[in-house]
């Protein structure tokens, strides 16, 4: 009948205490109701990767504007075999799948099978 909220990602873990959801019932549904409201950008996920369907696989777009090029389309491969993934909890770590362009494919010829996107989740107060 206690529950525990936990924070995570791969530098720390933060632990509220426990709350007693038979004792508290009010307040716990006040928490499901607030939890019910976040939207994906709140639980972490980066909201300019927009999901899609290829092929039955799940993958994800994003558009980068760049001074040369104009608007650059990126497919991320995100469900690719040969995506590096990391095993353990879903946090902010750095992950590499491979990316199709069109806008690229045309600019750069030799490269269209040589593509990937190493994404990471840099703390904002970290320096680079």
């Amino acid at each position: 009948d206690i529950m525990w909220i936990w924070c995570h990602d791969r530098q720390w873990i933060i632990q509220c205490s426990g709350i007693n959801f038979i004792q508290n019932f009010p307040r716990f549904m006040v928490l499901f109701h607030a939890l019910q409201l976040f939207e994906l950008h709140d639980w972490g996920r980066n909201k300019d990767f927009l999901p899609v369907q290829i092929e039955g696989k799940q993958c994800h777009e994003s558009k980068i504007e760049d001074k040369d090029l104009g608007t650059v389309d990126l497919l991320l491969h995100t469900s690719h075999d040969k995506r590096v993934t990391h095993y353990g909890l879903q946090g902010r770590a750095t992950d590499v799948v491979p990316v199709t362009s069109e806008v690229l494919t045309k600019k750069y010829l030799h490269v269209q099978d040589w593509m990937v996107a190493k994404i990471f989740w840099g703390e904002a107060s970290r320096t680079t």
